[in-house]
Formats: structure tokens, C-alpha cells, sequence
């Protein structure tokens, strides 16, 4: 069995914004017809070990909670290729952790490289939906050039 195929007994809590950012640099004006944008998608899926907590709600039994928050950001570069791209080209940027929590549901906490294994796949494919909407729709209110978040490919390189 490959190492992402392992499942480990968590079920999906609560998924929540933690942070998001959008900037647009002054001197840049997204109105302007023809400009060049090249568009750059990065994620970051966090790190292992996830923050682990009781979590207790009302009638419900004490659970231990364990909460994944992996950082997505699109940004567009102005005036390059895309070989050329630096945080220096960047004219506009939409960024965001998103929070995932998920509640253990039997035995105790799995091992850090289960739980490295189900975030690189589990939770960015579980967060990427949440992501997608954001950005596309953070794009709309900033009156950017729509481009639409990929399909996540669970074995790219993250940042």
C-alpha cells in the first residue's frame, strides 16, 4: 500500500478561513486592456504535526481535534515570462490559510508520517474546492482577468 493510500481514522469537523489577503501594487491599474499578466498558482500544505485540541460541543461526547492549515496564493506578474517571474514582477496577489479541522475517531493520534501523507493529499484535495471559489471570486471583486484555479495535481512541487 503507498504511503498515501494509508487511511487513518479522522473525519472531516470544520473548514474555516484563518487568514486571506488581497493586494494590488498602486501603480498598477487592472482596467488597462492588453496588458502582460502571467498568472502563478503556489501552495504551501503546512507542516506536520497539525495543532491537536479537546474539542467539546454541546451534546456531544469529548472528541481530540486535529487541525491542518495549509496557504494557498495566486499572483499576477506584470511585464514577464513566465521563466522570469519574482516576487519583484508581482502586480496583484490573492492569499489564503484556510483551517481544517478533523476529529479523531478511534485510537490514538497516527503517526507524524501518516499524518504528512494525508496532508499532502487528504486535506489539499479536500481544501482546493475552498480555494478555487475564494480566488475566482476575490479576482472578480478585484476586477482581474478571471483565471481559473487548476485541477490540483497532489504531486507537484508546493513552495
Amino acid at each position: 500500500m503507498k504511503n498515501h493510500e494509508k487511511k487513518i481514522p479522522l473525519r472531516l469537523r470544520s473548514v474555516y478561513i484563518r487568514e486571506s489577503k488581497a493586494l494590488m501594487a498602486q501603480d498598477f491599474f487592472p482596467t488597462i486592456v492588453g496588458q502582460n499578466l502571467v498568472g502563478e498558482f503556489r501552495v504551501n500544505p503546512g507542516t506536520v504535526p497539525p495543532t491537536i485540541y479537546d474539542g467539546v460541543r454541546p451534546n456531544e461526547a469529548p472528541t481530540t481535534v486535529l487541525e491542518f492549515s495549509p496557504y494557498f496564493e495566486f499572483r499576477y506578474h506584470r511585464g514577464v515570462t513566465p521563466e522570469l517571474i519574482s516576487d519583484e514582477s508581482v502586480c496583484a496577489s490573492i492569499s489564503m490559510q484556510i483551517a481544517l479541522e478533523y476529529t479523531l475517531l478511534e485510537g490514538k493520534i497516527p503517526r507524524l508520517d501518516d499524518m504528512d501523507a494525508w496532508l499532502e493529499h487528504e486535506v489539499l484535495a479536500q481544501a482546493w474546492p475552498y480555494w478555487q471559489e475564494f480566488c475566482h471570486s476575490t479576482m472578480l471583486r478585484m476586477n482581474l482577468p478571471v483565471m481559473r484555479a487548476p485541477i490540483l495535481d497532489l504531486m507537484a512541487e508546493k513552495i
